[in-house]
């Protein structure tokens, strides 16, 4: 970092704690020492963004490259993976209809209970992946979900809102900030 950038930095930090606004000419004082840190603030953005960016373009570059791979690769993973759960929920189905078959077997009498329970198929794992059950939740009306669960688009009230629309439980405050010249 620029050393003459933190020498004036520290010097204005020592001024700022002795400064006491009780007139004009302290003000005027107060706003000259405002515009010293803007003009430091704009050296220290400046050193910084010469050596940030070219960093941001590096990785700027990275990223378009290996964005495209990285989609496909997600793509294929889907794909693999809903042929997966399609077999294997084939194979569930069909594994308790022979089931519910043996069962029918035994209580008509057409089988016996050993015989049965040679042929029952019980679910076998997949080796090398897990299939697990997750609950997810899916908005079937949005209309009747109560308001607790809404989010207020800030950006949108604000500047309808200060267009002149009249919304509900909005109101629009003057505050006060500073901002230099």
């Amino acid at each position: 970092m620029n050393n003459l950038i933190v020498e004036e930095l520290s010097g204005i930090e020592l001024i700022i704690h002795s400064v006491v606004i009780d007139s004009d000419s302290a003000l005027s004082k107060a706003i000259d020492l405002l515009q010293n840190i803007k003009t430091v603030r704009k050296q220290i953005t400046t050193e910084k963004n010469r050596i940030i960016n070219p960093a941001k373009e590096i990785i700027k570059h990275a990223k378009e490259r290996y964005e495209i791979l990285e989609e496909q690769c997600s793509t294929l993973e889907r794909n693999i993976k809903q042929k997966i759960l399609d077999y294997e929920n084939e194979k569930s189905t069909r594994r308790e209809t022979e089931n519910i078959e043996l069962a029918n077997k035994i209580q008509t009498g057409e089988m016996g209970l050993e015989e049965a329970i040679e042929q029952y198929q019980p679910a076998q794992k997949p080796e090398g992946i897990q299939i697990r059950t997750h609950k997810e939740v899916v908005i079937t009306n949005e209309s009747i979900i109560p308001k607790e669960y809404w989010v207020l688009d800030m950006v949108r009230i604000r500047k309808d809102a200060l267009a002149g629309k009249k919304i509900a439980g909005v109101t629009i405050q003057d505050k006060k900030i500073i901002a230099t010249t």
